[in-house]
């Protein structure tokens, strides 16, 4: 695939995605279907998720405002911090758009890792597979923060690609899912952890897919063809 469509492509996954998990987090204050409905038309990600975790989540507003604000954020922030343009023509806005999804990192995780072990929808696996998550999230987070106050460009933009990869496993979990409940008739808070981990090893697979094809290209002698995120 030539480099110019492969940027195209990369950047439509990643403008769609961020779209899907600022509505996901928006969808938390907008009005809910009533239980009639829901139980008639079981509507992605099925009725379980509306009948059972959303009241859940109502019960409990100061930790739901402290886990959809930021994530609402991040996906807004998230694709202007991989623009290259932006990087490159805008540092300023760059630096200081790192610095607020920092911050937001910052409160995203712990409150992440918190919902699954006070809330689990998924159960057990949930909750292991989102402290899992959590952990990761924080971890690649502290490491871009430590890179780049060192001034090693490079590895601060590697962890913060894994950093942004973790970040985005709520959308493709949420995407697997609802292809388990529409295709399959499967019960959402069944596949709830198995999804959570399937979309985990999915980003971190292609992150780390991506992050390899970089440095073989920047090899001596490799003419370099990269992507512009990252």
């Amino acid at each position: 695939m030539k480099p110019a469509r492969r940027q195209k492509l990369l950047w439509t996954a990643i403008i769609l995605l961020s779209l899907i998990g600022a509505w996901s987090a928006l969808a938390h204050y907008l009005p809910q279907p009533d239980t009639a409905f829901v139980e008639r038309t079981n509507p992605p990600p099925g009725r379980e998720w509306y009948l059972q975790q959303m009241p859940r989540y109502q019960a409990r507003p100061v930790m739901t405002a402290l886990h959809v604000a930021p994530a609402f954020l991040f996906m807004l922030l998230a694709p202007l911090q991989l623009s290259r343009r932006v990087r490159d023509r805008r540092p300023a806005l760059h630096r200081w758009n790192g610095r607020l999804l920092v911050a937001i990192g910052s409160i995203l995780g712990p409150v992440g890792i918190a919902i699954g072990i006070v809330m689990p929808f998924g159960g057990p696996i949930e909750l292991v597979v989102s402290s899992i998550i959590g952990i990761a999230f924080l971890v690649s987070l502290f490491m871009g923060v430590v890179r780049i106050r060192q001034k090693r460009i490079a590895e601060h933009r590697q962890w913060m690609l894994r950093m942004l990869a973790v970040g985005f496993v709520p959308v493709t979990m949420r995407g697997l899912m609802i292809a388990g409940v529409m295709l399959f008739g499967l019960q959402a808070p069944v596949i709830f952890g198995p999804t959570m981990l399937m979309g985990l090893v999915i980003n971190v697979f292609v992150i780390e897919l991506h992050l390899r094809r970089k440095r073989r290209i920047q090899q001596p002698g490799i003419a370099a063809a990269g992507i512009s995120p990252a």
